[in-house]
C-alpha cells in the first residue's frame, strides 16, 4: 500500500515541484476570527465536531496570495453549541505568474499541511481560555474538500 497522496491534476509532478520550490514564503497570517458557543449545552458528552473548510487564491505580478478558511462546529442532539471560523492566508513572493492548475494540486495538500497546525493551536488554545473543556484536534489535515455556503 503507497502512502502517497493521489490528487487528479493536469500538471506534471516536476513542473509542480519546480513552481514549489520557487515560491518565497514571506507570511502566514490570521485574517479573520470569528467564534460563537452555547454555555448551556458546550459542556455535555457526545459533542461532535465537524470541519469544512474552502480555499481561494489571488495574485498580483510580485505576490501570490492563498486563502483557506476553516469553519468548525461542535453538534450535540442536532444542536450547533459551537462555531468556530477562521480564515488564513499565506503569502509568497513570486517571480512569475502561477497557474490555476499548480493551486489546484496546492490547496489539496500544502494548504492545509501549513495551517492545519495553525487552526488546530487556535482551537486549542482558545478553549482552554473559555471555562469549557479544551478541544484538541486530530492531526488529520486531509479534510475531504467541501464547499461551504454561508
Amino acid at each position: 500500500m503507497s502512502n502517497s497522496i493521489q490528487v487528479n491534476s493536469s500538471i506534471l509532478p516536476g513542473q509542480y515541484q519546480k513552481t514549489l520550490e520557487s515560491l518565497k514564503l514571506k507570511e502566514v497570517c490570521l485574517e479573520e476570527f470569528h467564534l460563537s458557543f452555547d454555555r448551556d449545552n458546550i459542556e455535555h458528552d457526545g459533542v461532535r465536531i465537524n470541519i469544512e473548510h474552502k480555499t481561494y487564491s489571488r495574485q498580483t505580478p510580485e505576490q501570490f496570495f492563498a486563502y483557506i478558511t476553516y469553519y468548525l462546529k461542535g453538534i450535540h442532539e442536532e444542536k450547533t453549541v459551537l462555531q468556530i471560523e477562521a480564515k488564513y492566508c499565506i503569502i509568497h513572493e513570486i517571480d512569475e505568474p502561477i497557474e490555476q492548475v499548480f493551486f489546484d494540486v496546492f490547496r489539496s495538500i500544502n494548504l492545509k499541511m501549513i495551517t492545519f497546525p495553525y487552526f488546530r493551536e487556535l482551537v486549542a488554545s482558545i478553549t482552554s481560555r473559555m471555562e469549557i473543556k479544551t478541544l484538541t484536534l486530530p492531526y488529520n489535515v486531509f479534510i475531504p474538500e467541501e464547499e461551504h455556503s454561508e
